[in-house]
């Protein structure tokens, strides 16, 4: 299951029954009973994400990134099992070529040589084409790809409209807490990462019971295929050193206001901060 770190807040893959586990961003030790659970079972295919910039509510000091210790080993691992892959499939078809080229033409040594130099060269090429496409994740920050993450849990959800409470979008993947179409007082929490949507965890609204639709929005009315756009003003804005985007929270602006706002949180090595912007995309707020 997937719980956050007490100390930075980072996603941690546990089982069942730990009791106890160690943050590969901050190396803080956390009791799992006491964490907030993100996803009762860990979705298929799930990676943590190579970098983790702490929201700011975390003890963890979310002006600086932290890296996810195993990246450098995971992406070698990678790297080495594509490669043997294609070697696997290229050398025996490269031993067949040396072999016909030497029995057709005893002298032609030379010829047979370079093709297998040909062969090697196209293999390697192929294996970092792949490497390449293996370590680039997937970025909900470009284009339209934020937007299509919430066609995908509209989907999910039985094809209607997606009303949540929260929808928080990170580089790699998601986390919304959606209302369930059949119990409208139900709120769940998914996960949405590499195409996958992991099982929902149940959002416990006990306080906000009575009011719930007041804190619901609708995110078919946020205009999400401006993120792009709202990140890069955001760092433009802001004008912080080497300054990235974390993450944003997309939520009802009450009690100030009725209306849903994007918060689009920034930070760099030396300062951070964020943008609010209404669900149209123009600027409400500047927090720096």
């Amino acid at each position: 299951m997937l719980v956050e770190c007490s100390y930075c807040g980072a996603p941690l893959d546990v089982r069942l029954h730990e009791r106890v586990t160690k943050c590969k961003y901050c190396d803080s030790t956390t009791q799992v009973q006491q964490t907030r659970t993100v996803a009762q079972e860990t979705p298929a295919g799930w990676q943590p994400p190579q970098q983790w910039t702490p929201p700011l509510q975390f003890p963890a000091d979310s002006a600086k990134t932290l890296v996810y210790h195993a990246a450098k080993t995971v992406r070698r691992v990678v790297s080495l099992v594509f490669t043997l892959a294609i070697l696997s499939v290229v050398l025996p078809a490269v031993i067949w070529a040396v072999s016909r080229q030497a029995r057709s033409s005893n002298t032609d040594v030379t010829g047979a040589l370079a093709a297998a130099e040909e062969a090697v060269s196209q293999a390697k090429q192929a294996a970092e084409g792949m490497n390449r496409a293996a370590a680039a994740p997937e970025n909900l920050f470009a284009g339209r790809a934020a937007l299509d993450v919430v066609g995908k849990f509209s989907q999910h959800l039985g094809g209607k409209p997606v009303r949540a409470t929260q929808l928080v979008i990170y580089p790699e993947y998601a986390i919304i807490q959606a209302q369930d179409p059949a119990k409208p007082a139900h709120i769940d929490r998914y996960m949405y990462r590499n195409g996958v949507i992991g099982d929902p965890d149940p959002v416990n609204v006990q306080s906000v019971r009575g009011k719930l639709d007041d804190h619901l929005i609708s995110l078919d009315e946020v205009a999400l295929d401006k993120l792009p756009e709202l990140v890069a003003a955001t760092l433009r804005d802001l004008g912080y050193e080497e300054a990235k985007v974390s993450h944003v929270i997309v939520e009802s602006n009450r009690p100030f206001s009725k209306h849903v706002v994007m918060r689009v949180y920034a930070s760099g090595p030396r300062e951070s901060g964020r943008i609010d912007y209404t669900g149209a995309g123009k600027v409400l707020r500047v927090y720096k």
